[in-house]
């Protein structure tokens, strides 16, 4: 077995006060090692996926190594043991002894079960891949009297099944494209998060990682995790605030307008405040959305195929892709069905359509939409919730960086 990663000098202690984030497994291990305690062992297992990986990660993860298995790629779609993953962990050991319940708590809740299921969920964002990951595979119950481990099979995984795709092609196929796993340095910066931002992007990690893997078979269920993503930290991001006034007139401006005109601007404050927790959350999603943002991607498809990619037309998108968020989970109206399909290509060798439909209209299931009502795939949605993403933990990251 190659040598434990010698602990990373770090004048700063963790903050043991903050107990949300110390608590969270994948982020109290990797604390530990940094206040120099020796790995006392570790333990590896597989990570599955689809994508084309290459590179490798010893090193620059903490206690975290990334082993690439190079395994003989099959035909496109095919769900391979691509990846070993190998922890260190310190004396604390890998799971904590059960404490006694004396009240419902989920604070810290993500639907996880281990570590191994953070650490998986996490590389699925950072690497924009479908990533699965088997149970232990091997145990490194002690790195100097067992270099080598033990093989263990204690809470057997089955792999995940292959993957079932649409004749036209997959749905979503940029997690198909090569992924380095140099991508995984950024994983670093959770370090730098408080309690609440941790467990709020564990959360967000796993709802994308489930994205991806039900996007083939139900598009659907993976817009509405893609939303819940941004959601779930959007929640929990302090960069602005507007009074409920300000959200209502933003939101239902047609309710503003009837009030005033009615003469009852006495009302709308009252309003305003008894529908925050519904408003609130439509003008939250769409700001955080647009404040972390990326660019326009330096490839795209023939200008007909294309999205206008600025502020105020993303803000129509993000209205509206809300809307349907909303529409689907209170009236059980799924996504416009066009919106699902797999992209369209124009030709061999370019970019993908970044449009929900490469008509004026489109009609299928008995519904029809106009084009205007279509304004992005599901594709594309995935690739910009993974960069809205990690673009607010880098932000957040720096920020805390340059306090200290």
């Amino acid at each position: 077995m190659e040598s434990a990663p010698s602990a990373e000098k770090k004048e700063k202690t963790p903050d043991k006060s903050d107990e949300d984030t110390w608590n969270l497994p994948v982020i109290k291990n990797w604390l530990k090692l940094l206040n120099d305690q020796k790995p006392s062992g570790a333990f590896e297992c597989v990570l599955y996926t689809d994508a084309h990986i290459t590179g490798q990660v010893e090193e620059e993860c903490g206690p975290y190594q990334f082993l690439n298995t190079v395994p003989h790629t099959g035909k496109f779609g095919t769900i391979l043991p691509y990846i070993v993953l190998r922890s260190y962990y310190s004396e604390w050991g890998k799971d904590e002894p059960p404490k006694a319940i004396d009240k419902t708590d989920s604070s810290k809740y993500h639907g996880g079960s281990s570590i191994i299921d953070e650490i998986s969920a996490l590389s699925s964002l950072f690497l924009g891949a479908r990533i699965k990951a088997s149970a232990v595979t091997r145990d490194f119950d002690d790195l100097e009297k067992e270099p080598m481990g033990r093989p263990r099979n204690w809470f057997y995984r089955y792999p995940p099944s292959s993957l079932n795709f649409d004749i036209r092609g997959p749905v979503i196929p940029f997690v198909l494209e090569t992924r380095n796993l140099s991508e995984l340095h950024g994983l670093k910066d959770i370090l730098e998060l408080n309690g609440e931002e941790a467990i709020a992007l564990l959360r967000a990690a796993r709802l994308y990682q489930d994205a991806l893997w039900i996007a083939e078979t139900d598009p659907n269920l993976a817009w509405l995790m893609l939303v819940s993503a941004l959601e779930t930290v959007a929640g929990c991001w302090r960069g602005s605030s507007f009074s409920n006034k300000e959200i209502l007139s933003e939101t239902l401006p047609k309710l503003i307008s009837f009030l005033t005109a009615e003469g009852y601007e006495k009302l709308i404050d009252w309003i305003a405040d008894h529908l925050a927790h519904l408003t609130g959350s439509t003008k939250k999603f769409i700001n955080f959305s647009l404040r972390f943002l990326p660019d326009a991607p330096e490839q795209r498809p023939r200008e007909f195929l294309q999205i206008e990619w600025t502020p105020d037309a993303w803000k129509k998108t993000f209205s509206k892709i809300y809307k349907y968020r909303s529409e689907a989970l209170h009236t059980g109206t799924p996504f416009p069905l066009p919106m699902g399909d797999p992209p369209f290509r124009y030709r061999p060798n370019e970019p993908l359509s970044e449009r929900g439909t490469i008509g004026v209209a489109a009609s299928q299931a008995n519904a029809s939409w106009k084009a205007e009502d279509l304004p992005i795939n599901l594709n594309l949605f995935a690739i910009v919730t993974r960069q809205i993403l990690l673009n607010w933990l880098t932000f957040v990251a720096d920020d805390r960086r340059k306090e200290t």
